[in-house]
């Protein structure tokens, strides 16, 4: 139960009514607050959602709607320390479950209130530091040696992740295990592209992208520069940008590293974006799960405006920009464009209709553009070497490099850049090493959980999204999986669509009703228990969560299940009633 005598410590009351005072409107400072108060006590009690009331004016069964609908928020006392297994379906493969229960069942899995209890928890990013764990702020790979001795420590805070790639545009400063600050970024180049865009009017900016090629890296492969031209274009004054750095995929770990290890290429993209469509107000939303990514960003933030690089008259010129940095607090869907709008607005991250598009009609109601991490980081890059030097990298449609999450069943996992063009068979045999010894490929999951499954004669597809496009497969959030002929294929479909079937916001019946229906459906097919009465209902149900869901989750759920189906019919065998 909730100590009754809860104390509102005064810098609590004060960071409440600065938020207010400073966005003038109560409802989008509600998740910056309540994170605050459960940072200061842990979780957040009643007394903090009293005072977060009176300061931002907003009625109470508000503000527990939104504490509820994320799943990092607690309204009750919770143990000083929580080990989170990551679950996602590559920690899993790595033997996380067996991970869970070691820890479960020994001392550390006591739950003695004020002590250490453990729970799963949805993706932590660490994919090719498979099994991972959350303990105290700090993301740890488990390595097999170690995995009792959870208090002695296993890895560092900050993972090194290994990056490979002969043309790095965007990671060449990644992979070092540390963050790279501010006067490292500006001694190799760092900002040089801002003042270059700073002599340069944002129109010419904006054309210079659009000569690039460069296509947004979130998985819709929009041309970045068009984006921006709509916005640019709005007869309303007042623009917002927004970085959507809530890398949610359980699959995908890129962005991560980029805001780990680099985080100045990501503000200086932000901040040329920001002078081309004239904003003067930018978002980063990042992942909940992310704290040294959160850390990193927050230390460069404020370097770059003790610099002068962020506020008022950014270097001399009169180009005012800001950055707030936004923590989410969990939910898959909260990865879609307008659900991060929805959220930082202060209300559950429950996706839009569209249309009308950001660009029209986003933010607080302004034209916004919002793109990934990877797309912005591109930007300086293209500045520096320019827009046709950058386009003849890549292949006819598809322009510069392209990060890629590869994991799974390799003999060298890692973080990708590749130039557009190269085949996934390339990409596992001739760079990751292919698979380990005895055993053979059997598949791949390509574009995340929402993405398809490939198999043998799909290998030589070159990566490139007019030939992504004629295969039917999209990137997604650029995660890769590889399965070798040892991995039950239906097991792994019923893990990730029981994480799909719990990751729906709600709003689309057909999404709630269909990932639940086709969660119940794998697990007959994985007891061979399913009849030719269950597959009727199943491809019934794939084709209405395509065709009548608002956004990607409901669109796409159904997308690695039907490629199964089409590829691998024998999963789902008719033993009832056949």
């Amino acid at each position: 139960m909730e100590n009754s005598d809860t104390i509102i410590l005064p810098e609590l009351s004060m960071f409440f009514s600065t938020m207010f005072s400073q966005s003038g409107d109560g409802q989008s400072s509600l998740l910056p607050c309540l994170h605050a108060a459960q940072d200061l006590y842990g979780y957040i009690p009643e007394k903090a959602i009293d005072e977060i009331s009176k300061n931002l004016q907003i009625p109470i069964e508000k503000i527990l709607e939104v504490i509820n609908y994320f799943p990092l928020f607690f309204t009750r006392p919770v143990s000083k320390t929580i080990l989170h297994v990551c679950n996602d379906p590559t920690c899993k493969l790595a033997g996380a479950d067996a991970v869970f229960r070691m820890i479960h069942n020994s001392e550390l899995g006591n739950t003695v209130p004020g002590e250490t209890p453990v729970e799963k928890a949805p993706c932590l990013g660490l994919c090719v530091h498979t099994p991972s764990i959350y303990m105290d702020n700090g993301m740890f790979k488990i390595p097999v040696e170690k995995r009792i001795q959870i208090r002695n420590g296993f890895g560092s805070v900050h993972s090194k992740t290994t990056i490979r790639g002969e043309n790095r545009l965007i990671t060449h400063r990644c992979g070092t295990g540390k963050t790279a600050g501010l006067m490292e970024y500006w001694s190799s180049e760092g900002y040089q592209a801002l003042k270059k865009a700073l002599t340069m009017s944002g129109e010419n900016v904006i054309s210079e992208i659009k000569i690039s090629g460069l296509t947004g890296r979130g998985g819709e492969s929009l041309m970045t520069g068009i984006k921006w031209e709509k916005a640019f274009q709005s007869e309303q004054k007042i623009r917002y940008l927004v970085c959507n750095a809530s890398e949610s995929d359980p699959m995908s770990y890129k962005d991560r590293v980029l805001m780990e290890d680099d985080p100045h290429s990501l503000l200086e993209g932000m901040i040329i974006a920001a002078y081309a469509i004239r904003a003067e107000q930018g978002f980063l939303y990042i992942n909940g799960e992310y704290d040294t990514a959160y850390q990193a960003l927050s230390r460069a933030i404020t370097d770059a405006r003790e610099a002068g690089l962020l506020g008022k008259k950014i270097l001399g010129k009169e180009f005012n920009f800001d950055i707030e940095l936004r923590r989410g607090a969990g939910r898959y869907v909260c990865g879609e464009e307008t659900a991060i709008l929805e959220a930082i607005e202060g209300k559950c991250g429950i996706p839009r209709k569209k249309p009308p598009f950001p660009t029209s009609i986003g933010l607080f109601g302004k034209p916004t553009v919002i793109n990934n991490v990877e797309t912005l980081c591109n930007v300086p890059v293209i500045l520096r070497v320019e827009a046709r030097n950058y386009k003849r990298i890549g292949t006819e449609t598809s322009k510069g490099t392209v990060l890629l999450s590869m994991m799974g069943d390799l003999v060298n996992p890692g973080l990708l850049e590749i130039p557009f063009g190269l085949t996934f068979r390339e990409l596992i045999f001739a760079i990751c090493g292919g698979i380990p010894t005895n055993h053979v490929f059997q598949a791949a999951i390509v574009g995340g959980i929402t993405g398809k499954l490939i198999d043998e004669k799909e290998l030589d597809i070159p990566i490139s999204h007019e030939n992504l496009r004629k295969a039917g497969l999209t990137l997604g959030g650029g995660s890769i999986i590889v399965l070798d002929d040892s991995r039950n294929l239906i097991n792994i479909l019923c893990r990730i669509s029981k994480f799909l079937a719990g990751e729906s916001c709600g709003i689309c019946p057909s999404c709630v009703n269909g990932t639940r229906t086709q969660f119940e459906l794998l697990n007959k097919a994985k007891s061979k228990q399913i009849s030719p009465e269950d597959l009727r209902l199943f491809r019934e149900t794939l084709h209405m969560m395509e065709k009548t869901s608002i956004c990607q989750l409901g669109k796409r759920a159904s997308h690695l299940a039907r490629s199964a189906y089409q590829k691998w019919p024998t999963l789902f065998s008719q033993t009832v009633g056949s």
